[in-house]
Parts: C-alpha cells; sequence; structure tokens
C-alpha cells in the first residue's frame, strides 16, 4: 500500500498528556517501520525509557523540548532530530505553555518499550 489514507489513521488519546498518532505500521501495511507524532501537553513528558532491540529516531515539529539521552540533557528546538540507540534511556519533557508535536520512527513494527 503506498497511500495511507487518514481516514485510516486513530488517534489515540487514552492518555490526554500524550496523544499518540500512528502514521505507519503493521496494520496500514507497513513490513519494517513504525512512524507517528506524539503531541505532549504542556508541563507533561514522556516517561523515561529504552528501546532495547531498536533505535528511535524523533523529529521535532513544534517548541523547544527538554530532554534526557543517555547521561545528556538539553533542549532540542523546531527541526532538531534526536536519535537515541538501542538500550539507550531517553525522554522528552515540554516546559512550555503549548502542545509540542514529536514525529517517531522506528525500523520495525515490533516496537518494544521499557520504562526506566
Amino acid at each position: 500500500m503506498g497511500v495511507i489514507r487518514r481516514d485510516r489513521i486513530k488517534l489515540d488519546e487514552s492518555n490526554p498528556d500524550l496523544k499518540r498518532l500512528t502514521l505507519i505500521n503493521d496494520e496500514l501495511g507497513a513490513g519494517y517501520l513504525t512512524m507517528g507524532e506524539l503531541a505532549i501537553a504542556p508541563g507533561k513528558k514522556v516517561p523515561l525509557h529504552t528501546h532495547p532491540t531498536h533505535e528511535e529516531g524523533m523529529y521535532i515539529m513544534d517548541g523547544d523540548l527538554d530532554y534526557v539521552l543517555g547521561d545528556q540533557k538539553g533542549v532540542v528546538r523546531k527541526g532538531d532530530v534526536l536519535l537515541a540507540p538501542a538500550g539507550v534511556k531517553h525522554q522528552l519533557s515540554n516546559p512550555g505553555p503549548e502542545p509540542r508535536r514529536v514525529m517517531f520512527i522506528f525500523p520495525t513494527t515490533n516496537v518494544k518499550r521499557q520504562l526506566v
């Protein structure tokens, strides 16, 4: 399938602090790719976690976010990209007054996440 229509994409609002929109995964026809968009509410964060078997790429779509990546801490801005290697702890926090969006991508449809 080359085109995934918007009406096939479901917004996961089970956590009001982290609204997840999965754009590509096995349910939408991918063999080895997961991609989506995450909206982080003001003052909220993605819990500190790792992916033991695969890396994660994160493209910052809006504003500034605080990050933890391994032993590093800092700020990423709109247009920046974070790469979290397999097994490396990472976290994003939204210190701003408005939601911030991040595009995420995994080289697998079997995303595994462990809280740290």
